[in-house]
């Protein structure tokens, strides 16, 4: 259900509660391995060879207050990851 790693960040250090997810196997805001891949691979499943895939539907639990701040652009680093996967599998990629 998520594609970054939250690096186990707690409130108060280690005694406070955790800051979406306690993964500390990777560094906070690292992105999980072979994730884009398999939203890439889902994109086209079910779709017969050689048609375009479906474009990827990134949701996210952002606030809408900070939407202007936090919104995916094109430029987005998350983004950005989805289209470069994409692109090792079709031609032409969305994310919508």
């Amino acid at each position: 259900d998520t594609v970054k790693s939250s690096g186990g960040l707690r409130l108060f250090w280690k005694v406070g509660p955790a800051l979406g997810g306690i993964d500390t196997q990777y560094k906070r805001g690292a992105f999980y391995p072979g994730v884009f891949q398999f939203g890439a691979e889902l994109s086209s499943f079910g779709l017969p060879p050689n048609q375009e895939p479906l474009p990827m539907g990134v949701l996210t639990a952002r606030a809408r207050e900070l939407k202007l701040f936090l919104a995916l652009k094109p430029t987005t680093k998350l983004v950005q990851e989805y289209q470069a996967a994409a692109e090792k599998l079709f031609e032409r990629f969305g994310v919508g």
